[in-house]
Parts: C-alpha cells; structure tokens; sequence
C-alpha cells in the first residue's frame, strides 16, 4: 500500500471536497467551481449531470425543483490527486482499499450497480442477491460506507471512483456484506484474468434445455419431411404435365373481365383424346403468345385425370412450380417462426435477445 498520494489531497475529512458537499445548494457548487477557474461540460439528455473539467476530476448529482437544486452526489476517480487518511485508495485492489476504510466500515455492503454509471440504481430495479456472484461485485459493483455516506465503485477489482453522499441517500436494502471469500478473491495474483473470464462465462447465452433441444429437432426434421413431400408432389405434377395430350383447339371468342386490369379470357373448343368435343377457359397466362381474334388455332395441353385438367402451353411447362413453390414457402415461414418462438421462450432478458438477432 503506497504511503500517501502525491498531490495529497484527503478526501476523508469530509466537510468538504474541494469546497464542495452533499446537500449544497447548485449556486454555491457553481460558485466554488467558477472561483477556481475550472471549467465544466453537461450533457442535454442529462440536466441533472455536471462534470468539473481540469484538477478536480470530479462529476456531481443535483436533485430537487429548478431553481432550488442541491448537490446529491459527487464523485471522483483521479487515483494520482486523491488519498484517504494519507493512503491510496482509488486504484487500490478491495482487501486494500478495505483495509484503509476499515475504521468507518461499520455496516458496510454491496450495491448491484456502478453508482456513477447507474446513480438511481440498476436500471431502476433491484437484483436477486442470490444472482450475483463475488466475481461480479468485484467487476461491476460498489461498496458503500453508510456511516459515512462513501460508495467505492469496482472495476475489474480495482477501486476507481469514490462516491460522496448524504449517509439518508445511500441506497438499501444491500444484496452482500464484505466477506472473507471476498477479501480472499481480491488477493488472488490474477484477479484481471479471473474476472475477464468470469464475465465472459457471465454473458455467454444460457444452453438451451433438453426438451428444447427436443423441439427444436423435431422442427427441424418436420421441416425435412415436408419439403421432401413438396418436392414430391412436384416432381408428380412436372411428369404428368410433361406426358400431358398438346391438341389443337380453336378460339370460339375473347371476352374481357371487368376490373381495373381489364384481363382478358379466351374459351377455346378442343376434341380430348377421347373423342369427345370440349370447351375450356383459359387466360393470358397460358399462352406463350395470346392469340388476336375469334377462330385462331392454339395447342392446349390436357391431362388425363378425372375430370381432365386442362392448360395453355406456358402454364403447363410451369404447373409444378406455381402449385407447390407457395407450399415451400409456407412451410419455411412456419419454421423459421418457430424457432424464433422457441428462441424467445428460452431463457434470458427480451431485451438481450432482441439486441442478438439486431447484430
């Protein structure tokens, strides 16, 4: 533990941090800032933040009615400019920093959030303390000093930021007391290494649960199976339009259907194979080249079934595929609409899973 910092400024005589304090008026801290000539930046989407630019290092926290704000928090995290009692403490390891606070550590316990970060706690809702491991207080968490109104906020089990405010505004109920595990882990030689691979084991996706893993294969194989259907009923339907009768047939008249499109319809009288005389309607699609007038020729393929089916040349080339491609595409959104119901019935946040199909 470093003897004392080299700027030595104490900040645990806690009248005042450089002339400022919780419960402040915002025209005074402004006051004592614009006296010291340093310079501050805001941000717009955060009225309520104030960061002091040059030697302070310093943010605040104002709350209350504009015009009578008070100072509700400050904080600071410039390891070379600040001590405690004469010790290092920002960029102190836990068991240090611990060790240096100890004589108003009474009551001391662990918050979910980087109090900086996440002053109103972690996106406004408390965690199971059963959830939260030492590895993430230590990455991720800050330790408060009720007494005396003090938050060390952790990063990578380091103390980088001390938090500042009235003891009434620290925030309860805590999910940990400092353990001996605790201490015992910020001792360990690689602390960095250990905690970089808690926190990727942390936000690794959950495995899936063995009767999703079940459903998930049975999609995948009724997936299989229907396609493998489809393309058999198309292959049938390319056959039997390839063997189809091509007989000439004779254009008995052209009508025109009411619509916008004005499409026309063609009824042409053609002799099955039977023998026998008949008269279908087709449309534009089933010719190559529609024909002009009343009286022209054209080939219509028919096929044998019963009742015979009967098409212009064009569609019947194309029968498998304008029949049984819809079914293809159905079957797929039917499984992909499935896995994204399975995705999101499994376990984690909504809000993660919608930001992992986003990238």
């Amino acid at each position: 533990m470093a003897a004392s910092s080299s700027h030595g400024f104490d900040i645990s005589k806690l009248d005042s941090w450089h002339g400022l304090r919780p419960g402040m008026a915002r025209t005074e801290a402004m006051a004592a800032i614009e006296k010291a000539g340093l310079k501050t930046s805001r941000k717009a989407d955060e009225p309520d933040w104030l960061r002091i630019e040059g030697d302070w290092g310093m943010e605040l926290r104002f709350n209350g009615e504009a015009g009578d704000e008070r100072v509700w928090q400050l904080s600071v995290e410039d390891e070379e400019e600040y001590a405690w009692h004469g010790k290092k403490l920002l960029g102190a390891r836990l068991h240090q920093a611990f060790q240096v606070v100890k004589p108003v550590a009474g009551g001391a316990g662990w918050r979910a959030e980087d109090a900086v970060c996440e002053p109103n706690g972690r996106n406004g809702a408390e965690q199971d303390p059963n959830s939260l491991s030492n590895e993430f207080l230590l990455s991720e968490g800050t330790l408060w000093l009720p007494e005396k109104g003090v938050g060390l906020v952790m990063a990578d089990g380091v103390v980088t930021d001390v938090v500042w405010r009235n003891p009434s505004d620290v925030p309860h109920p805590f999910v940990s007391r400092v353990t001996d595990e605790q201490l015992e882990l910020s001792r360990r030689p690689d602390l960095g290494e250990h905690l970089l691979a808690s926190w990727k084991q942390r936000i690794q996706p959950p495995a899936p649960s063995r009767n999703r893993n079940v459903l998930e294969v049975a999609l995948a194989v009724l997936l299989v199976l229907s396609l493998a259907y489809i393309g058999w009923k198309a292959w049938q339907e390319m056959m039997s339009w390839q063997k189809a009768a091509n007989v000439p047939g004779r254009v008995l008249n052209i009508e025109t259907k009411p619509g916008k499109r004005a499409e026309k319809v063609y009824h042409v009288e053609y002799t099955d194979p039977s023998g026998r005389d008949q008269v279908v309607t087709l449309e534009r699609p089933d010719f190559y080249v529609a024909p002009r007038e009343t009286g022209e020729t054209v080939i219509v393929c028919v096929v044998g079934d019963n009742p015979p089916r009967v098409k212009g040349p064009a569609r019947a080339s194309d029968a498998a595929f304008l029949t049984y491609f819809p079914w293809a595409i159905g079957v797929l959104l039917f499984y992909f609409v499935g896995r994204l119901v399975l995705y999101f019935r499994g376990p984690g946040s909504l809000k993660a899973k919608v930001i992992d199909l986003i990238k």
